[in-house]
């Protein structure tokens, strides 16, 4: 008989593709309370913005790239979604380096993606990656190149790949496809239609000038 209701194993499963909500970084404080932890990266915001509209600006970052690419440079404080420090390797376990863990991981969602669309990429590097904590592992999302392995004269390729890394239990592969073209510019729409009204007003404004020029000029006569 087929399950009515998924079971808890499945909503986890489930959970997986989802994108975590948002959250400030804590730490441990002076007086051994939880506070609101600091960035780590470089502050390079040109705008002085309060706790509230740094969360949403990160929220509206991680739901426009899906998780990929936040600027992490525009936060004073740290979120759960956080930058990989190719430096560091606690991310990692069984003397792997972190860079090395990203290779194998993106190269395993590279594969997959082949397969899946009967191409023939070729891993070349990993580019970046950002990741939370989930559960019992990490959630990255990674972005790296390749190129058809046919082809040396081929472009390289930007690929975004999200796999859950687990301490405990098989890694999920959960997307790997092309990185999307950037979003269009924004129309200052605003701003045309201010010059639009603009010299639509000056033909009206001159036919005035000129009839209270030629009222002027009766009253002198």
């Amino acid at each position: 008989m087929e399950k009515e209701f998924p079971g808890e194993e499945e909503f986890a499963e489930m959970s997986f593709y989802q994108l975590e909500d948002v959250l400030f970084g804590l730490e441990v404080g002076s007086d051994g309370c939880c506070v609101q932890a600091l960035s780590r990266c470089e502050y390079k915001g040109t705008e002085s913005l309060t706790m509230d509209e740094e969360y949403h600006l990160m929220k509206k970052q991680v739901e426009e790239t899906e998780g990929f690419d936040m600027d992490f440079s525009q936060f004073r404080y740290a979120f759960n979604y956080k930058p990989v420090d190719f430096d560091s390797n606690k991310l990692v376990m069984d003397g792997e380096t972190v860079r090395e863990l990203l290779d194998r991981l993106s190269r395993k969602s590279l594969e997959i993606y082949n397969k899946e669309t009967k191409t023939s990429y070729g891993f070349v590097e990993v580019i970046k990656a950002n990741y939370h904590m989930a559960g019992a592992g990490v959630m990255f999302f990674t972005t790296f190149l390749a190129k058809e392995e046919d082809s040396d004269d081929e472009p390289k390729t930007f690929f975004q790949a999200k796999v859950h890394y687990s301490v405990v239990d098989d890694n999920k592969y959960l997307s790997c496809d092309l990185k999307p073209p950037p979003p269009p510019p924004t129309k200052n729409v605003h701003s045309i239609d201010t010059a639009d009204k603009e010299d639509a007003k000056k033909p009206r404004l001159t036919q005035e000038k000129d009839a209270s020029q030629q009222w002027y000029t009766t009253l002198v006569i």
